[in-house]
């Protein structure tokens, strides 16, 4: 839910203009349509690592979360007993080391997508600052004018705003990947 209601589904919707703002650079300029082209890649590149990097421990995560959480649920159905028992303690020590191994492996994770969403803006504002630096230069030159020069810059950031997103949004996606699959499971076992 919180996956389809943010802004990382716009990403999705967002990406099938980049061909048509590429054309558009190419038209304004072949150099400006190929360096959009090639941080496009880099874009690309940067979500790749992203995925193999947090993958893996996104999924462990999610298993821990989800060990935790049933933990908690199968001792709370018999909570009058336990305490009857005197084992209230015990147990809550017992969830508290699980809930407290299930959060460090979750701010693992996010940390992980931090480093990669730092990469991916990093590499954001160099294009930016590139890009206007490369229209200066060809309005220097004469083969483009100001007005092209700005309109190059926005259509850039417009072609590569939606590769960025997605970048930034990458984990969460995978948590909801995660999520519908549970899901679908449980709905295919009843």
């Amino acid at each position: 839910r919180q996956f389809m209601t943010g802004n990382g589904v716009f990403a999705f919707f967002d990406v099938p203009w980049i061909p048509i703002y590429l054309t558009v650079l190419f038209l304004l300029h072949p150099f400006l349509g190929i360096v959009a082209i090639i941080f496009a890649l880099i874009q690309g590149a940067i979500a790749v690592w992203g995925n193999s990097l947090t993958k893996q421990a996104q999924s462990v995560s999610a298993k821990a979360q989800s060990d935790t959480q049933n933990y908690l649920q199968s001792k709370l159905r018999n909570v009058e007993v336990l305490s009857s028992m005197g084992m209230l303690g015990s147990l809550y020590r017992r969830w508290l080391s699980k809930q407290h191994h299930a959060l460090v492996l979750s701010g693992g994770v996010q940390q992980r997508a931090g480093v990669v969403s730092a990469v991916s803006k990093f590499i954001r504002y160099a294009q930016q600052s590139l890009n206007l630096g490369i229209g200066a230069w060809l309005v220097i030159r004469g083969e483009l004018s100001p007005g092209a020069m700005i309109a190059a810059n926005v259509l850039m950031s417009r072609a590569l705003a939606p590769i960025d997103l997605m970048v930034s949004t990458w984990s969460g996606f995978l948590t909801a990947k995660d999520a519908f699959n549970r899901l679908n499971e449980l709905l295919q076992a009843h």
